[in-house]
């Protein structure tokens, strides 16, 4: 479960054995279940929301859509390489 980023108290990561389609996670820093987003980095939506605020999801789809190159980056070095 490589991480790309850590950022306050979250954490964007992808799972190694997922789909080719270029998504990233974000999940609390500690490792708990809850909350949990899933963004696709090609089209920048949400593919799954669960336990955050509307502010919190706009606020970190603001941040994954300022930094989605580092998240591409990270994603195609994983699977590429």
């Amino acid at each position: 479960m490589p991480t790309v980023l850590r950022v306050a108290n979250l954490r964007f990561y992808f799972f190694s054995k997922e789909g080719p389609r270029a998504h990233t996670h974000v999940g609390p820093l500690n490792g708990g279940e809850h909350p949990q987003m899933k963004i696709w980095l090609d089209t920048l939506e949400v593919a799954f929301l669960r336990g955050f605020s509307k502010k919190a999801e706009n606020d970190i789809l603001k941040f994954v859509t300022k930094n989605k190159e580092i998240f591409l980056r990270s994603w195609e070095e994983y699977f590429n390489d």
